[in-house]
């Protein structure tokens, strides 16, 4: 359905190490691009992907943005560029913007799964999204906390800092197990992807081994949950 392309997606998105400076931008980059094709083949599913499809190219634009801000700084340090182009005023900006569209891009991508999951009437999947956008909302809510300008707040930035890194991690964490959640339980009947789960990237095989016994078990549920509910619904209306 495009749940798995979306699991690899959105963790090469989300894991972005600062450190890596324009190598994680680029990872970033290829992640976002991956999320972009597997909500194409999401929405044919549930229309309601078409909300994070849209947050999925204003992601691909605000890391062409930081690509720049990269590319720019790095002009900078090899002393081609005299002067920055993006002042470090310039940057903070940008850095809140990339802020606010990361949490709204992952608000939709959570109201979409929501809707799938209700849709198939699967209260895991729905329950998962409803305890993630709340997880998300108080990782926002705790980061917009931290800049307040009381006396106690400011000489605690650094305990805000740690906490936030922690609750970030959380919140991808989450999200994660989610959208995994939702690609080993929830299946078009005549979709074959479940039956094609060899995933080319060799940190990941490990992980999505584990999971391979549950995930083909989940499947089968869901068929005879899908097959009985059919019969109910034949013989509500012979009725």
């Amino acid at each position: 359905m495009g749940f798995g392309l979306l699991f690899i997606g959105y963790l090469m998105t989300m894991l972005n190490i600062p450190s890596l400076g324009i190598f994680g931008t680029l990872i970033r980059m290829v992640g976002v691009a991956i999320v972009f094709c597997s909500l194409i083949k999401l929405k044919k599913y549930c229309k309601s992907f078409e909300i994070p499809l849209i947050g999925a190219v204003c992601m691909i634009a605000m890391t062409g943005v930081l690509l720049f801000v990269n590319i720019d700084g790095l002009l900078y340090d090899s002393l081609i560029n005299e002067t920055k182009i993006i002042s470090d005023l310039g940057k903070t900006i940008i850095g809140y913007v990339d802020q606010g569209i990361t949490f709204l891009f992952n608000s939709a991508l959570l109201w979409g799964i929501f809707c799938i999951g209700r849709e198939t009437e699967d209260k895991k999947i729905v329950i998962g999204s409803i305890r993630n956008f709340i997880f998300e909302c108080a990782y926002v809510g705790l980061y917009l906390l931290s800049f307040l300008p009381f006396s106690g707040i400011q000489a605690a930035k650094q305990e805000f800092a740690v906490i936030l890194w922690i609750l970030y991690f959380v919140c991808i964490g989450l999200n994660l197990f989610l959208v995994f959640t939702a690609y080993a339980r929830i299946c078009d009947e005549e979709d074959v992807e479940m039956d094609k789960r060899t995933v080319n990237v060799p940190f990941l095989n490990g992980f999505i081994d584990k999971f391979e016994k549950s995930a083909r078990t989940a499947k089968e549920e869901d068929r005879r949950y899908r097959q009985e509910k059919r019969k109910n619904r034949e013989k509500r209306k012979k009725k």
